[in-house]
């Protein structure tokens, strides 16, 4: 009987090693899994801090999360068109529930200085409208209308920094 007890033992040794095996695979399967159902806002709140990459030599911190938006420094960029980058010190993101479009309105009330990029292209001048789905510009070659979709980021400026 010492053959098949060994044998018997050795099988449980192994199907218990085969079992704790599978958990820790599946505890693993799990944590990816949790990890990829998170959305990019979540990971920039959670997973803070983060610097924007906006393509230059430029990254400031990332200072705010909106609903669909990155504050970085005086830059705000659309959350689909936020490229960022593991910061090694700072602080995380607060959130913000408000929108892009919201903030947009709000600097076109209060007639604020901008520079806006499409990525290629650059405008600055004054924000005086945010319609549906455009921002509008007051510039000194005329007024300027930037579809709210291809915006890659803008710059909040002072009144003296705008080109005229």
């Amino acid at each position: 009987m010492d053959g098949l007890d060994n044998v018997l033992s050795t099988l449980g040794v192994a199907f218990d090693a085969a079992i704790a095996r599978d958990e820790e695979v599946a505890a693993a399967d799990l944590a990816i899994s949790l990890r990829q159902d998170r959305n990019l806002r979540d990971r920039l709140l959670r997973e803070g801090p983060w610097r924007l990459v906006l393509g230059d030599t430029q990254s400031p911190a990332v200072d705010l999360v909106g609903a669909d938006f990155v504050g970085a420094g005086p830059f705000l960029v659309p959350l689909a068109r936020a490229v960022a980058a593991k910061a090694a010190e700072g602080v995380a993101a607060r959130p913000s529930p408000v929108t892009l479009h919201e903030v947009l309105r709000g600097l076109a009330r209060a007639r604020s200085a901008v520079a806006v990029s499409d990525g290629g292209h650059e405008w600055s001048g004054f924000a005086t409208l945010c319609g549906r789905d455009y921002l509008a510009l007051e510039s000194r070659g005329g007024d300027v209308l930037v579809p709210l979709t291809v915006i890659a980021w803008l710059r909040l400026s002072r009144a003296a920094d705008v080109t005229w």
